[in-house]
Parts: C-alpha cells; structure tokens; sequence
C-alpha cells in the first residue's frame, strides 16, 4: 500500500478525468473485499475508491463487531487527532496557565493555529480548575466560534457504522482505511483525515415517489418511509420536483413548496415535509433541503394536507442523498 494526499487524490484524479473526458485506466482489480464508496475528507473534498479491507472493526460497549465491508452503508467517524497533535495540543492548553505571561500568550497564538483540531480540548479546558486556564480557554474558544463555520466545529467521541441491517456506535480503532483507486492502484487512507464513508452501491442516494392522494389527504397522517436511515449529525440533500392538484381545475397545482394560496395548517398546502424518526422534529423541505436534521432514525416524509379531503392527484419524484458531495 503507499499512502497518496487525499486532496490531490480528489483533485487531480478524479476531477482531471473527468476534465479530459478521459477513460479511467484499466484496474488490476478483479474482485475486492468490499464495493465501491466515497470518502468525505476534512478538507471538504471527497474521493472515490473500492474498500479491498474485508471488513470494518468497531468496538462497541457490547464488544467488538467486525463488520464486512460489502454490507457497510455508511460510516461517520468521531473526532480524531492527527499524528501528533494531541500531545502537542494537550502540554499547550496547560501553558495556558502558566506563570509566565509571555508563555502563556505564545500558548495562546499556537492553539488558535490548530484551528478546529484544538476546539474540543480548550472547550474542556473552559472548565478547568485552574481560573487563568479556564478563562484563557473560553476566550480561544470564542475566536475560533467567531471565525470558523459550526461545521467545522462540530465533533462527537464516537463513531457509527451503518450496516444493511442495524447500526453499530462505538470505536474504530484502525489508523487507515485500505482501498483501490483507479488512479492510484491500492492507497492507505488516515482515517484522522476522514469525515466519513458512503456506498456507492448501496446508494448514498435513494429516489421515491410520494403520492398525493395518500399524503396530502387531510384523513390520513400517514407518512411514507423512505427506508434512508439517518445517524446523528448526518448531511442530508433532498430534492422534491414535480406538481400535484390539490383540486381538480385550473389554479389548484402546487409545486413541493406548496400553493401559497391554500393551507389547513401551518405549511402551505403541498409542502414537502419530512422528519427523522417516528416522532421527529418536521422540517420543511420545499424544492430542496440541504442540512443535518435533527434526530436519529428513518427519514419519513408526507405533504403538508389539502384542504379539500379526497379530492388530490398526482406525485413529487423525491431524490434522497446522505453525506452529500460538497
């Protein structure tokens, strides 16, 4: 295995096939451990490859499941750091309250060049003991808030491994992800690099149709299962296209934002809406949503109703993408 710079992975040799219109070469490859997957890296770039480890391994408070690779569908991975940096991060967030002043500022500069890697230990730190430590930490804490997008500063312990059938919350304790470019032949990846993994063959993407004259009839409070399972903290687009009658006549179409007209509620008659789980928060959906819902569970959607019962026709075509390219 020789490892590759996961951005220049993306960049040159993916984006640049696809530049030329050039064929992929020819992979050595017949049969792999596992089908095809993107990986979302740090950086916001993704990469695609095959996984050639035969499975995935997270130890979880039941014990340690090996998963096999052709059954994972996602996996999101917790905070980690890069070689090195804990240490690094950890003897700096201590000088922060040390009694030289001068050692304490340059702590201070050094911990703000880590950016988003050191936010987790100074958000500890804010409740240290120590007072200076503790008030230094906050301030840290509150320039990285002010200059970094909250993405960037989102973090959990743990990671989740979605499978075919359940998800599994635990701990990888493998260092790298073994894959297959055709670019790159066999790569070695730093998971500390990587934010998460999704199948391609499993489809990161699911397509349904959601029929108006079963949800957005005011009689039923049914809501379609889309059968996309989301974990906490996941990315998801969905886009809704298409026009439903919410009457029969002209003037009673509505689009997935719904007729701005009509209502028998909160939502505009129409509406594409959607929850996480069978008592989620509903958010809007419209034309297109694009955020990290609330929740944990499977992704339901339905139509805000009409307001003449029995009386709607037609369907929006829904596509569905978990941890969407950015």
């Amino acid at each position: 295995m020789r490892p590759i710079h996961l951005a220049c992975a993306a960049a040159l040799g993916f984006g640049l096939a696809a530049a030329r219109g050039d064929e992929p070469p020819k992979s050595s490859v017949s049969k792999r451990a596992g089908g095809p997957v993107e990986v979302r890296l740090a950086d916001g770039s993704s990469v695609r490859m095959v996984l050639t480890q035969p499975h995935i391994e997270i130890v979880t408070k039941y014990g340690k499941l090996a998963v096999p690779a052709h059954e994972i569908r996602r996996v999101e991975f917790g905070f980690r750091y890069p070689d090195g940096a804990e240490a690094k991060i950890t003897a700096l967030v201590t000088q922060l309250g040390d009694g030289n002043y001068k050692r304490r500022e340059a702590a201070a500069a050094e911990l703000l060049g880590f950016r988003e890697i050191a936010y987790p230990a100074l958000k500890r730190a804010t409740k240290s003991p120590d007072a200076e430590t503790a008030k230094r930490a906050s301030e840290l804490v509150q320039k990285l808030e002010d200059k970094l997008p909250p993405e960037k500063l989102k973090f959990r312990d743990f990671d989740l491994v979605a499978a075919a059938d359940f998800t599994a919350r635990g701990r990888i304790e493998a260092k790298t992800l073994q894959g297959h470019t055709p670019y790159f032949g066999d790569v070695s990846l730093q998971i500390a690099e990587v934010r998460s993994l999704r199948s391609v063959a499993f489809g990161g993407e699911a397509t349904v149709q959601l029929d108006a004259s079963k949800y957005a009839d005011n009689r039923n409070q049914d809501w379609l299962d889309t059968d996309v399972e989301i974990t906490g903290d996941t990315p998801v687009e969905i886009v809704a296209a298409g026009t439903i009658q919410l009457h029969p006549g002209a003037g009673y179409e509505a689009g997935p934002k719904g007729h701005p007209s009509y209502s028998s509620g909160t939502y505009p008659a129409g509406t594409v809406l959607a929850r996480v789980g069978s008592s989620g928060d509903i958010f809007v959906v419209g034309e297109k949503y694009l955020g990290t819902p609330k929740g944990q569970g499977k992704l339901y959607m339905r139509m805000a109703p009409s307001p003449w019962p029995g009386q709607t026709s037609g369907h929006f075509k829904v596509q569905i993408t978990v941890n969407p390219a950015r």
